[in-house]
């Protein structure tokens, strides 16, 4: 989960200020190079038949997808999706649709099998809402062990190098 290139603190202000003071963006000049160097060092790191998640802002998905490519990860060009619950948030309720959702690649390196067999690509986990949360791209502990649960098998290596919340890696000790 790297920083999506968006500039939250201008899309929230007057929430970002509320979590990490560690948070940092990247801005839209600097992703590319930031994305680039990122795929090639998780490629680097990931271990022989292993996968990876790589969230991303739909603003990205071509830039993120190529350089997936590129380094050697195998991957859909369809993403998974978190499906968020039937209520979306937007900021411009009056011309913008809500934002129910969040999409994330899952990536393949060498010959990593899939734990859930034929699982569907919507992961549906309740959203959590601003008053409960810690860090402004939070993800529920739910969601991460459903993730896990899907691409881990029994006594895994999980690597998280933005860590966030730490959910993920509440989530992993908790499996």
């Amino acid at each position: 989960d790297p920083p999506y290139g968006i500039d939250l603190g201008n899309i929230y202000s007057s929430k970002v200020s509320t979590f990490d003071s560690n948070y940092t963006e990247i801005s839209d000049s600097d992703y590319p190079l930031f994305i680039k160097k990122l795929c090639e060092k998780v490629f680097k790191v990931a271990s022989k038949n292993s996968w990876i998640i790589m969230w991303f802002s739909p603003k990205w998905y071509t830039l993120i997808y190529s350089n997936l490519t590129q380094v050697g990860f195998s991957l859909s060009p369809l993403p998974a999706i978190w499906n968020k619950g039937p209520s979306g948030i937007t900021l411009s309720p009056n011309t913008i649709l809500g934002n129910s959702y969040d999409p994330f690649f899952y990536c393949r390196k060498g010959e990593a099998q899939l734990v859930k067999r034929g699982r569907s690509n919507i992961f549906s986990i309740e959203r959590l809402y601003s008053t409960s949360k810690s860090h402004p791209t939070e993800r529920p502990i739910e969601l991460y062990k459903e993730i896990i649960n899907t691409f881990c098998w029994p006594e895994s290596t999980i690597l998280v190098p933005f860590a966030g919340s730490g959910n993920a890696l509440i989530a992993a000790n908790e499996l």
